[in-house]
């Protein structure tokens, strides 16, 4: 308007945004002034969650206030779910699982009650402990019977507990949630990947538990068993360290687990 309170056509009007919260100012664009003075913005609110303050003000007439209108912009749906780092398991031992809701710019979402997420365990081996919101049923990958758990987020999160099977290797879950990315923590650093329809899983052995005797062949000499051999045939023994499952363990706090043994032998005669 001009002095006489009369609209003013073709006038440029730059549009700012000011974040509350750190007082970074970004331009959001320069527009002019329509025949009734009027000067529209449509702002786009996929930005960070918080209080923000709307400038428009008049280039050339720097003399002139500028208008300004506080706003406040919360997180939008669920559209992304981010899990927590599971790092390598020991066999036999549980990992918890964490998982949070985001929006299309990765806001929190804290108001979510709703949304699934699925997850096929990789063998029969594994399982998830029961809990609320944690719906356990069974279907078939790779030829074994498994479990698939759909867990329902509450407050935007979910907790899972994992329990790893007892064979050690690497092992691949597949996760899916309808009409969101997912996202997955891979290392313990914190570096994510998008988007991801599997996570592989690390499977170590448990603690060392036992000295196994094994044959000439690597074989596990069961008890009872009884090796024969001819006379002057030399015999190959091999001795080692497994956890309670019957898995090697080549480490120990992290270093090789290099041991002394002691070894007796007796001999009976038929």
């Amino acid at each position: 308007l001009d002095a006489a309170s009369q609209p003013v056509p073709d006038q440029a009007v730059q549009w700012r945004l000011r974040r509350m919260s750190d007082g970074s100012v970004s331009t959001l664009g320069t527009l002019s002034s329509d025949a009734q003075g009027y000067s529209s913005l449509t702002l786009n609110t996929d930005r960070s969650v918080g209080d923000y303050q709307l400038w428009a003000d008049l280039p050339q007439f720097s003399q002139i206030a500028r208008a300004e209108q506080n706003l406040s912009i919360s997180s939008g749906p669920t559209r992304n779910l981010l899990l927590g780092h599971l790092p390598p398991m020991a066999a036999g031992d549980s990992a918890i699982l964490t998982v949070q809701a985001r929006d299309q710019v990765s806001n929190l979402v804290s108001n979510d009650q709703s949304t699934v997420l699925e997850l096929v365990m990789p063998t029969a081996e594994f399982h998830v402990q029961p809990g609320p919101g944690i719906d356990i049923a069974s279907t078939s990958l790779n030829g074994q019977t498994v479990e698939r758990v759909r867990a329902t987020l509450k407050n935007g999160q979910a907790q899972l507990s994992l329990q790893a099977g007892q064979q050690v290797g690497q092992f691949s879950m597949p996760i899916s949630s309808a009409g969101n990315n997912l996202y997955y923590t891979y290392n313990s650093g914190g570096a994510i990947s998008c988007c991801d329809s599997q996570i592989r899983l690390t499977v170590v052995p448990a603690a060392p538990a036992r000295v196994q005797l094994l044959n000439d062949q690597g074989v596990a000499q069961a008890d009872g068993d009884v090796l024969h051999r001819g006379i002057k045939q030399d015999v190959r023994l091999q001795l080692q360290l497994q956890d309670r499952f019957g898995n090697p363990v080549s480490q120990l706090a992290g270093k090789p687990a290099n041991l002394g043994i002691q070894v007796k032998a007796s001999r009976s005669e038929e």
